[in-house]
């Protein structure tokens, strides 16, 4: 009887773990994996299409924001430098990315320091010092998605790895 119930009990979290990594979300045609620690969250913003949660130990959690746009919303560079402007003065700390899988384009951002934080097209903006923006600018033939998640620096550095995974997630492994 006990090994019944210790087989039953090993059946049931491989099947709970086997449903964890079948967690997905499709944005701009793209199907991204949702790994453990990230959960599902609630778009808040206008354009926002979908938002992940990634919890900090200690602090807020962070949290991941897609968005798609028809037409490639005006091309990666007038979009990095959008994102640029998001920073007080436009001269954040930046490290790019640019990565190709097949014909999609992808490009990811981290950029450090006064992060403008308010609503697009808004002229009231919240100055949040010591921030941290990471950002993926994904440009396939027809369809632009962006990922932006921001918070404080020391935060956001503990979820790079993590975003990194989830935003290259839908393209094959180099």
């Amino acid at each position: 009887m006990n090994r019944l119930l210790l087989s039953a009990a090993v059946l049931f979290s491989l099947t709970l773990a086997a449903r964890a990594e079948d967690k997905t979300i499709s944005v701009g045609g793209n199907t991204f994996k949702v790994p453990a620690p990230w959960t599902e969250g609630t778009p808040t913003g206008m354009f926002d299409k979908a938002a992940l949660n990634y919890p900090i130990e200690g602090g807020t959690a962070l949290i991941a924001k897609f968005s798609e746009f028809q037409g490639g919303a005006g091309g990666i560079e007038p979009n990095v430098n959008r994102w640029l402007g998001q920073f007080e003065g436009g001269k954040p700390e930046t490290k790019r990315e640019d990565l190709k899988f097949g014909d999609t384009q992808v490009v990811l951002m981290t950029l450090s320091g006064t992060y403008l934080d308010g609503p697009p097209m808004s002229s009231q903006k919240t100055p949040r010092p010591d921030y941290t923006m990471l950002g993926a600018i994904i440009m396939n033939a027809d369809t632009a998605t962006f990922v932006k998640m921001t918070g404080p620096k020391a935060d956001i550095a503990k979820a790079a790895d993590a975003f990194k995974k989830l935003v290259t997630s839908p393209f094959p492994a180099k």
